[in-house]
Formats: C-alpha cells, sequence, structure tokens
C-alpha cells in the first residue's frame, strides 16, 4: 500500500498542469501583451475589472512564475 501511495504522489506531481499564471505569462512573453491583455485572450467573457482582480489576488503566483519562465530577461 505504501508503494501505491509513493506511485501516486510521483504521478501527481509530475503530470500536474502549471498554475495559470504560467499560461498568463508564457502568453505574455510570446506576444508582448500586458498582463491584462494575455489574461483576457486566455479566457472567455472576463472583464477588465475580473482581470484585474484576478491579477491582484495572484500576484505572488505572477511573480513566481515570471522568474521560472526567466520573463524579462
Amino acid at each position: 500500500m505504501k508503494k501505491l501511495f509513493e506511485n501516486w504522489n510521483k504521478y501527481l506531481n509530475e503530470e500536474a498542469a502549471p498554475h495559470a499564471t504560467y499560461h498568463v505569462v508564457n502568453k505574455m512573453m510570446e506576444t508582448g501583451m500586458s498582463a491584462l491583455e494575455a489574461l483576457k485572450s486566455l479566457t472567455h467573457d472576463l472583464s477588465d475589472k475580473e482581470a484585474r482582480r484576478w491579477l491582484e489576488r495572484h500576484k505572488d503566483e505572477m511573480e513566481s512564475a515570471k522568474q521560472d519562465l526567466g520573463f524579462g530577461k
């Protein structure tokens, strides 16, 4: 049972999808868009107000994604 649990954890860690912020930062890097523009291009029917709130709530994750992906280098 322990081995099953270890294998399951390994699978989850390897196959986990990146946080949405990575997609936003990647779009910014590919297109030169602002964070707000990139987020709105990746979602449907998101208002500017909602997008700004999302970016504010996830600003730490955005910074982490920027560092991990080498944004601005």
